[in-house]
């Protein structure tokens, strides 16, 4: 589990409203996705070569990974009243138990099974990699797309096994569920903690948690009762995030990026290569303005000072390869960078990236967004006595407000409409809004309907009196009310100012047997 944030973070209604991507800026954007920035950089992921995935033998010594960071970037926000010299990332693998296999006499792996005809089973190490990073982008596209679930000092999504297969699949990435489920056990047990080293050495935990904090699945009786049953989009499963992703968030510090096409960069540094250019190169506007970057640097980062200068070189070559194949980056040269005094030892190489015109749109457009972000921001304080406001309301005056929110009217806004034509009658509207979309014609402008059909009054609700913009009360009825127990008539008469006439007729009439006046008392 995550720790308790530190940190001051707006209220979870406004993470809500500039992460998600708006659904109305255009079809295009449904190949984007929102990245949290802190995160994003952060070297998490194995960037080694070698293709051995599961470890058996690790020694306490090699168990954890300590990775410095170097550059880290937006970690201004991190360092509260410390100064620290330097920033590692300390990564330990996830300890996960999986079938074992054997190859067959007819040559074919399968999993082995021992003499009582049971599946064998071993205890191993795995460090999250290329396949991970994979799932949690999909999983973030889906936050970023309407799936998440935000708290102010959490940050989840809920989805199917079969969802992130799909998505997967779109991208050119084909994992079976059972691949899909072990690295969502991976991000689950697997840790990333932050810490901030001081000047006399001393250690200072920023944050630790594991890549996912928190993640739900169905039991495996469950999971293959449905796939035999064909109900495959029904296994339903909530994954919540990293603490650095929640930070990110939480602060503003995110940025829209190209998510299809990073989704088919297959090497590990090609990968890392799109996440840092699309935060460093975003005055990218020419193919023929290149973008340069310290080769020794880009190691540093990516957590490879380990591997051989070959070895490095040759997961470079991969990378630009892929960049370039997707149409990423135009092209990409390398210089070589020789020592002063023999001329002949190349001490570093400059990479220069020169922009595809797919990314300078790519650039374009989160730049807009970064815009529109800003411009929705408010400073934390306001947020938080906007969230008052809200809450004030109670649930079924919150549930309004974030009705409201969908249709296109803001925050402050709703509630503004709210107090000047009371919430029963703002209700009727909304109601009205969504019967004439779902029967007639949709409505190009939903907010500005709204909003004129409030203040014109030309919404009638049915045997109603209108008065002045509000609806003319009616009396709650004694012997409906009487049946309640004592706390659900203290509701009923809470509630009872802020519900529309149509509401008051319901209840009156058939008490709590209709579900729509249940979840107006919040008993649902």
């Amino acid at each position: 589990m995550a720790e308790q944030l530190p940190f001051d973070l707006a209220p979870a209604e406004i993470q809500r409203s500039l992460f998600e991507i708006p659904a109305n800026k255009g079809r295009h954007l449904k190949s984007y996705t929102n990245t949290a920035l802190m995160w994003d950089l952060l070297p998490k992921f194995d960037m080694s070569s070698s293709k051995i995935r599961y470890f058996t033998d690790l020694s306490m010594d090699e168990l954890v990974r300590v990775v410095p960071v170097k550059y880290g970037y937006f970690f201004d926000d991190l360092m509260l009243d410390e100064q620290f010299v330097d920033l590692q990332f300390h990564i330990t693998p996830a300890l996960i138990r999986r079938r074992v296999k054997t190859v067959n006499e007819a040559g074919r792996r399968v999993f082995s099974r021992n003499d009582g005809g049971n599946y064998v089973y071993e205890n191993c190490y795995v460090y999250p990699g290329i396949k991970e990073d994979k799932i949690e982008q999909a999983l973030i596209y889906l936050l970023s797309h309407g799936y998440g679930r935000f708290k102010d000092q959490e940050t989840g999504v809920s989805f199917t096994l079969n969802r992130i297969k799909d998505e997967l699949h779109k991208t050119g990435t084909s994992y079976s569920l059972d691949e899909i489920k072990e690295s969502l056990e991976v991000l689950s047990k697997a840790r990333g903690d932050l810490y901030g080293m001081g000047d006399t050495g001393k250690k200072i935990s920023l944050m630790r948690s594991t890549y996912l904090s928190n993640l739900l699945l169905v039991e495996r009786d469950t999971y293959e009762s449905s796939m035999r049953s064909g109900e495959k989009d029904q296994i339903r499963c909530y994954a919540q995030f990293h603490a650095a992703i929640t930070h990110s968030i939480g602060r503003g510090i995110f940025r829209l990026n190209h998510y299809r096409k990073h989704q088919r960069l297959s090497n590990p540094l090609g990968r890392y290569m799109h996440k840092l250019l699309r935060v460093r190169f975003t005055n990218a506007f020419s193919t023929a303005k290149p973008f340069d970057y310290s080769f020794n640097r880009l190691i540093a980062e990516s957590g490879r000072t380990h591997a051989s200068t070959k070895s490095n070189k040759r997961l470079l070559d991969g990378g630009i390869e892929d960049l370039i194949e997707c149409k990423i980056m135009e092209r990409i040269d390398v210089d070589n960078i020789h020592d002063q005094d023999d001329g002949r030892t190349i001490v570093d190489r400059i990479v220069r990236f020169y922009p595809s015109p797919e990314f300078i749109d790519e650039m374009k457009k989160s730049n807009g967004l970064e815009e529109y972000k800003n411009g929705q921001k408010m400073d934390y304080r306001n947020t938080k006595e906007l969230q008052a406001r809200v809450n004030d309301l109670g649930k079924a005056g919150s549930k309004l407000t974030a009705e409201l929110k969908e249709i296109g009217i803001n925050t402050d806004k709703a509630l503004e409409l709210i107090e000047r034509f009371g919430e029963g009658y703002v209700r009727h509207n909304v109601r009205h809004l969504n019967w004439k979309n779902d029967s007639t014609t949709k409505i190009q402008n939903p907010a500005g309907y709204l909003i004129k059909a409030l203040e014109d009054g030309y919404i009638d609700q049915s045997n109603a009196l209108i008065e002045g913009g509000k609806v003319v009360d009616i009396e709650v009825d004694g012997t409906t009310l009487d049946n309640l127990p004592d706390h659900i008539k203290t509701r009923v008469l809470d509630a009872w100012p802020t519900w529309s006439y149509s509401d008051k007729l319901t209840f009156n009439k058939n008490g709590l047997a209709t579900p729509y006046i249940r979840e107006l008392l919040g008993l649902m």
